[in-house]
């Protein structure tokens, strides 16, 4: 018979193991093959900036980002 309760919601479960340690249930636990990461989801949200402060904000990203960001850009602005 498991020491573990069948938990009702997900604070229950957060509850127990605030007040538990993993130790004292080491024995009951699964292993688990990691599932294959989903590729992030990527959300557009169009904002309006000053160019100044667009640039400015570019300067600070790392180099590979900012060539990136300036390409894609400069693609934009071929289309205008």
């Amino acid at each position: 018979m498991s020491k573990q309760p069948d938990f009702k919601s997900l604070d229950d479960l957060v509850a127990f193991w605030d007040e538990h340690d993993f130790a004292d249930y080491w024995d009951e636990l699964e292993a688990v093959e990691p599932e294959e990461a989903r590729p992030a989801s990527r959300h557009h949200v169009s904002i309006e900036l000053p160019l100044d402060t667009l640039l400015d904000a570019i300067e600070h990203l790392p180099v590979e980002d900012a060539r990136q960001i300036y390409e894609r850009l400069g693609e934009r602005l071929g289309e205008a």
